[in-house]
Parts: C-alpha cells; structure tokens; sequence
C-alpha cells in the first residue's frame, strides 16, 4: 500500500511542476484560430501564417531566415543523461502572411517548439566538425573538461525560413498604431513550424515527462527514509 501512495504523492508533485504546461493547453483549446485579418485590437490569440522577410543569419548553417536557435546539450555522469548548458535564439522581428494581410512577430521570449534543422553530437574520439566547433567556442562554451578530453556535446539549431507555415500563440499589442503579436505578461507565448494539434501533443508529451520524471523522483526519495 505504501508505494501506491508514493506513487500518488509523486504524481500530484509531477501535475504541480507541469502546471505551466496545463495552461497552454486549456488557453490553446479555449482560443479559436483567426485569420490574420481578423485579429482583434488587443487579446490572446492563435493564427497560422507563412513567415515572411530575411532579416537575420543563422550561426551554425549560415543561412539567411526570419528566425533561429542554437541549442548546446551535454550528455553528463555514467547514464549519460543530456543537460541543456547553453540555448540562444535571434530577436529580430519578421512577419507573417497568410496572402491577403499580415502581421509583425516580435519573437523575443517566445517558447519555440521547432523541428531540428540540423544536429551534430561528438564522441570521446570523433569531434564536431570544425565550422561548428569554432562557433560554439565564439559563444563561450568550452569544448573540453579538467582533464582535457572532449566533452560530449549535441549542438541543434532551428530555423524558420520565409514560407514557412509557422503557428504562433501570443498576445496581441499595438505598437505606433500597428497590430504586433508579442510576448505579454505571463501570458503564454508559441512560435511552431508544427500543427496546432502537433503543438498540443508535445505539451502533453511534457506534462507526461515530468509526472514521470517526479513520481520516480518520489517514490526513490520516500522507499529510502527508514521508519524511526
């Protein structure tokens, strides 16, 4: 009886941490797709356009897009497990269409559920190409640990390129009398390359990876402690 209960105790812990999640998908159900032309003044909204303008470059693949985001991840201790040590994304604004009317993104504190455009990982033997070494290293992030090995490194980047169909959840605004969508206090914010439902489904994915993550957590944490 008693590990059904830490099991319990860990899964209430786990819902806790993904409330976060739990609210994007409720406001992602409750707010209905709109048109670009038909975004209202101020508010929450979703709509689903094709990105627009080349006005930055990424830094690994070179390539001129709307938007990109390097993430560096490091697999530490004897399991391997994969840490985020660095994540950057580009801040400069790009537009979306959808072939009548358009709208401004300001995608600075956006949460980017993005597919990878490319991803490299190292071994103890094999580096990162150079072009891609180089660049981490420009950022800060050293390549090897106390003893001089390498260490094992995964670095993705994400693009958004004009025509791609991108979907965006976030808070309308105006700005010098022109409708933007933006980042808005403690609102959620989403810019996706994926469907609405893709969006939902890794949320979920999310929501389930950290009941799992804490029920374990728990149940290891509460089987230890010895009765007095």
């Amino acid at each position: 009886m008693k590990i059904i209960l830490f099991i319990a105790i860990g899964m209430l812990v786990g819902l806790i941490f993904s409330i976060p999640e739990i609210k994007k998908i409720i406001l992602m159900y409750r707010t209905p797709i709109c048109r670009i032309g038909n975004i209202p003044l101020m508010g929450q909204v979703q709509v689903v356009g094709r990105a627009d303008i080349k006005n930055t470059k990424s830094l690994l693949k070179r390539t001129n897009c709307c938007l990109w985001q390097i993430i560096v991840e490091e697999d530490q201790g004897r399991r391997s497990r994969r840490v985020k040590i660095y994540e950057q994304m580009s801040t400069e604004p790009f537009e979306l269409v959808d072939g009548i009317d358009r709208i401004q993104i300001f995608p600075a504190n956006a949460q980017l559920i993005l597919r990878d455009d490319l991803s490299k990982a190292n071994d103890s033997i094999t580096p990162l190409p150079p072009r891609i070494d180089e660049t981490i290293k420009s950022l800060g992030i050293v390549t090897t640990n106390a003893l001089g090995l390498q260490r094992l490194l995964n670095v993705r980047e994400q693009i958004i390129r004009p025509g791609d169909e991108i979907f965006v959840l976030g808070q309308v605004t105006q700005e010098n009398g022109i409708k933007v969508i933006k980042s808005g206090s403690r609102l959620p914010f989403i810019l996706s390359d994926q469907k609405d439902y893709d969006v939902i489904g890794t949320l979920f994915m999310q929501v389930a990876g950290k009941i799992f993550t804490a029920t374990i957590f728990v149940v290891a944490i509460l089987s230890s402690i010895r009765p007095a």
